[in-house]
């Protein structure tokens, strides 16, 4: 009765073994249509079920329950029909949930707490929901306890938490909010859904669009193979919200096409972007530095440019080394340095790091000719910028950093300017790119195909 309003609840004693749930039917849930709650090592495979969730009125208010919630490691759950019916303000948090929860070890005669209610720890004040609350076996009269459960139903009993705040405690008392029950902590430990397969599932999607239809997975819920889930009502594969590397991923994000690889977003390792310009891939070949002073560590090779109040090597940050430039200015006033040995024509990659506590800050290049500016930068962080320009014929060219607008400070270090000495060209056509780390946006390695 603990579990009243779920359609099926897996959970872990000591006698399990695997275990096999084909060809179900979860219907006219009040709360989850399957929970799968720390199955320890062993495996839940989770086969042609038909789940349907959340068919209770819109005025009990908001479902606070997933249509399939799994903290637990290897659970393979595939081939099943979801349904998210109900009108949104009412609909499932999630259709597929892989969830880390807190597992509390209470005393084994302690007082039955409700599933949705707040507990809070007496110390800690800690809170979380009951996810899960361990209940006794129905045995006695006609069914007496069979001997191996015995020693079992001395153990502490298991409360799983979720939407947990704090940190509860070993050794204090954690009561119930509705139900008033009360029992002593024995243990406390962490419980992340892992080694899980969630592949070929339909998600229908009912009375309008959410995120409840996607794929969610919890921080520390790693080591997941989230496979290609489809909708039934429309087009395309069910998305996934993660935040740490959840393993391998497919879904709506997966597969796109642009002409270079992602520079922000989200994306989960195994992700593919095909070029949508098929291209030769090009590897160029830089010379040798013409930067003098390049790392600032010295009193030399760097100028005034316009009318900077303050213009000198500090120790206050650093990049690499020990000492910046700093420069203190508005109105386009910073530092250059001219560029003496070049001749027209040639090509240069310039890179600096900018540190700039306030105001805002770009490099720039004179080739010989005009004025190029790059992109602005601000914020206390060091940050990489680069440009590329190529000398054109006139006076001597010069790079340099500069403020852009009102009062300014920043710090500049380790500038590089290196000349394209050759470009080399790859016999390999790049076909796209493919997700090797999760992250944002993740590393990416080109994915070639040879010209034949």
């Amino acid at each position: 009765m603990a579990n009243r309003g779920r359609g099926f609840c897996v959970t872990h004693t000591d006698l399990s073994g695997g275990c096999w749930l084909l060809d179900c039917d979860a219907e006219l849930n009040g709360r989850e249509g399957l929970v799968v709650s720390d199955m320890a090592g062993t495996p839940v495979v989770v086969e042609r079920m038909w789940i349907e969730t959340n068919n209770k009125p819109v005025s009990l208010g908001p479902n606070i329950y997933d249509a399939v919630r799994i903290a637990s490691r290897n659970v393979m759950l595939t081939k099943s029909r979801i349904s998210t019916r109900g009108k949104m303000s009412a609909r499932p948090k999630f259709a597929i949930h892989l969830a880390s929860e807190t597992r509390l070890g209470i005393e084994p005669k302690s007082m039955n707490f409700q599933v949705g209610e707040t507990v809070k720890g007496s110390r800690s004040g800690a809170t979380g929901v009951v996810s899960l609350a361990q209940a006794d076996p129905l045995f006695g009269d006609e069914f007496p306890i069979p001997p191996p459960y015995r020693p079992w139903l001395a153990l502490p009993r298991k409360l799983m938490l979720r939407e947990i705040s704090g940190s509860f405690q070993v050794g204090e008392t954690v009561s119930g909010r509705d139900s008033r029950a009360a029992s002593l902590i024995r243990s406390v430990a962490r419980v992340s859904a892992g080694n899980c397969v969630v592949a070929d599932n339909w998600v229908a999607r009912e009375d309008g669009r959410a995120p409840v239809d996607r794929v969610k997975l919890d921080p520390g819920c790693t080591a997941n193979h989230i496979g290609r889930n489809h909708y039934m009502s429309a087009n395309g594969l069910v998305g996934v919200d993660f935040t740490d590397d959840p393993g391998s991923v497919v879904s709506d994000r997966s597969v796109t096409t642009g002409s270079g690889p992602p520079t922000g977003g989200r994306w989960p390792r195994g992700a593919f972007r095909f070029n949508s310009r098929p291209s030769f891939l090009e590897t160029i070949i830089l010379g040798k530095d013409v930067i003098r002073n390049g790392d600032l560590e010295q009193d030399e090779g760097w100028k005034r440019y316009g009318t900077p109040r303050a213009h000198q090597r500090s120790r206050e940050q650093a990049h690499g080394g020990s000492h910046a430039l700093k420069v203190t200015g508005s109105g386009g006033a910073g530092v250059r340095q001219y560029l003496s040995d070049t001749s027209a024509g040639q090509r240069f990659r310039l890179n600096g790091w900018l540190f700039v506590p306030k105001g805002t800050v770009r490099l720039f290049v004179f080739d010989g000719k005009k004025l190029q500016y790059g992109t602005t930068t601000t914020g206390p962080t060091w940050t990489r910028m680069t440009m590329s320009f190529s000398v054109a014929e006139g006076s001597t060219p010069y790079i340099g950093a500069q403020t852009v607008g009102g009062e300014t400070v920043f710090f500049l270090d380790d500038v590089i300017c290196r000349p394209v000495e050759k470009v080399e060209r790859s016999p390999r056509l790049v076909l796209g790119w493919v997700c090797t780390a999760a992250g944002n946006p993740g590393t990416w390695v080109p994915v070639h195909v040879h010209r034949r």
